[in-house]
């Protein structure tokens, strides 16, 4: 399992922001009592520096609360790529009873796609 995609909700802007840097995607996953609870975009983290909230502030009140993710029993791999394509995203947490089991990435099911981890405009 990918244990850099995950943090708990009860850590620091700040913190939460270093973690969604080194998973080297857009979102990270947020558990509490190894449950899903939420995620947590590089998009929720710029919107309260736009708005000047302090970094030391919690992510308890900026987390998505209805994450997308799939239990492991309806995975399959056109499953996943719909979940992918429908809300333009790049991991999807595979999860039973909500427990975090895997992680899959965007680039895992589309060999030829690139990875979105970096963008160029050549």
């Amino acid at each position: 399992m990918k244990k850099n995609f995950i943090i708990k909700d009860n850590i620091s802007i700040k913190e939460a922001l270093k973690k969604v840097e080194g998973s080297g995607h857009h979102c990270v996953y947020v558990e509490k009592n190894n449950k899903l609870i939420g995620s947590l975009t590089d998009g929720d983290i710029r919107k309260q520096i736009i708005n000047n909230v302090s970094l030391d502030k919690k992510i308890k009140k900026i987390f998505n609360k209805n994450p997308k993710y799939l239990e492991q029993e309806k995975f399959t791999r056109s499953n996943a790529k719909k979940i992918f394509l429908k809300y333009n995203i790049d991991s999807l947490p595979i999860t039973i009873n909500k427990k975090i089991i895997d992680i899959v990435l965007i680039q895992d099911l589309f060999k030829n796609k690139k990875s979105t981890k970096k963008n160029s405009i050549f």
